[in-house]
């Protein structure tokens, strides 16, 4: 099972072997507990949704398309959405400061630094590294833990608009590419008003009207479309940088019965 690709394992899990699903499990268990327990802060709450992504990849394992990237990064992507969903209804714990100065340290430190770090992460570390303190803690309060400009504003202490201003500029430095000017697909008052909550749609904060217009846009507007495909592989990038964490003990048999295996 060790040989098997990603996307092999992922095509057998639903198969109902339990062999198939025990390597599944043990192959991305600590990369996804990772992301759950950074985003929350609470164990008990990221295993359950640990358990929820995983339950998610065995009965949709169908809709994997490697063209959209690689099985860790679905993976990933699933677990930090519904991270953010369920702080959504509930913060299970405020946001230490302490931890945030950590996290941050963590994504920014160099490949030498980083015994396990993998090449492709080097560029995307040294952009994060190369911020002011400032704008490097907004990139990770906004990509990482989903927290809205006004949000952001509240735990800084500083304005509203200085908030959006400090976690709209790091998108350029990590690779998310600005608007050009004299290159409009639509008008520019229009993208303009779209580049105002182009951040918060890539990060999949934005809600309500505001969401629905934007979506409207970005079907009308390849530049902006793309200006949101880019900063959402931005975020997968941050994503990939959160450590692992080892689950509770006894979790892959908890996650194993789950599945029914």
């Amino acid at each position: 099972m060790e040989r098997l690709a990603d996307e092999a394992l992922l095509a057998g899990l639903g198969t109902g072997d339990p062999e198939i699903a025990l390597a599944f499990v043990r192959r991305f268990q600590r990369r996804v507990f990772g992301v759950a327990v950074t985003v929350l802060g609470d164990p008990a709450l990221a295993e359950d949704v640990v358990q929820q992504t995983f339950e998610r990849a065995w009965r949709h394992a169908q809709m994997y398309d490697a063209r959209r990237g690689s099985v860790r990064t679905w993976l990933v992507t699933i677990a930090h959405n519904l991270a953010i969903d369920t702080i959504r209804v509930r913060r299970p714990l405020p946001l230490d400061p302490g931890d945030l100065l950590e996290l941050v340290a963590d994504i920014s430190a160099s490949p030498e630094q980083q015994s396990l770090a993998r090449e492709d992460t080097a560029g995307l570390r040294a952009a994060i590294a190369s911020l002011p303190p400032a704008q490097a803690r907004a990139l990770v309060m906004a990509g990482i833990h989903g927290m809205t400009a006004q949000q952001i504003a509240e735990f800084e202490g500083i304005p509203p608009g200085t908030a959006k201003t400090r976690s709209g500029q790091p998108w350029a430095s990590c690779g998310a590419p600005s608007r050009k000017p004299g290159s409009p697909i639509m008008s520019e008052s229009s993208c303009a008003q779209f580049g105002a909550v182009a951040d918060e749609l890539a990060l999949g904060v934005l809600a309500g009207p505001e969401r629905a217009r934007a979506l409207a846009h970005v079907e009308r507007c390849a530049l902006c479309a793309e200006q949101v495909r880019q900063r959402t592989a931005v975020t997968d990038g941050l994503l990939g940088l959160i450590p692992g964490r080892e689950p509770p003990i006894g979790f892959e048999g908890r996650m194993t019965s789950r599945l029914g295996c």
